[in-house]
């Protein structure tokens, strides 16, 4: 299943739609609330996706810069 972009778009647009009315007062917290709608917007789009895999080698890479990393080794759905 592809990722839900125009989910992701009316949900940014319904975010910000919503602090503008609100005519929040506090700016520091309209902007956390603005934060948080924005980012349950685009954990939702992220989990739209689907991966389908069923065997192989599971790897990523590490965020610190260290190169490739092996998670494990995946079959059947599962990794081990």
């Amino acid at each position: 299943m592809a990722l839900a972009t125009q989910a992701l778009k009316d949900a940014i647009k319904d975010a910000f739609q919503s602090e503008a009315v609100r005519n929040q007062p506090n700016a520091d917290l309209a902007t956390t609330e603005l934060a948080g709608l924005l980012a349950d917007a685009i954990e939702t789009f992220v989990k739209s996706g689907t991966v389908d895999f069923t065997s192989g080698e599971v790897t990523g890479t590490c965020p610190s810069g260290g190169g490739p990393l092996t998670l494990g080794t995946a079959s059947g759905g599962e990794i081990s």
